[in-house]
């Protein structure tokens, strides 16, 4: 059983704009994704890489990056930490903003 065949048309100069936008009376496009719906390529994504890292060792590996490539590993903990604190939640600080300074070791 093959793939079913599909035509590709190139999208007609008439349709749009100079600037882009299309032209008055084009057809709209329908409703999109619905709300609250995530991308099911991200999750699955996400499951593969979980599934390589527990492969690869996990924690382990995690900490042989931080001797052997510091910097790879200063980017993923930047990446993990959160965007904000806002004040406290019960006690606890929620974080509102996390600044990023590079020092050169040379200085």
């Amino acid at each position: 059983m093959g793939l079913p065949s599909v035509e590709i048309l190139p999208p007609d100069p008439n349709d749009r704009e100079p600037d882009g936008r299309f032209r008055p009376g084009h057809a709209q496009g329908g409703p999109g994704r619905p709300a609250g719906q995530g991308i099911g390529f991200t999750k699955t994504m996400r499951d593969a890489l979980m599934q390589s890292f527990q492969e690869i060792g996990g924690k382990d590996y995690l900490i042989m990056l931080a001797f052997w490539k510091p910097d790879v590993y200063a980017g993923l903990m930047g990446r993990m930490m959160p965007i904000k604190v806002v004040g406290e939640d019960d006690g606890i600080p929620v974080i509102a903003r996390v600044e990023h300074v590079f020092i050169d070791d040379a200085e």
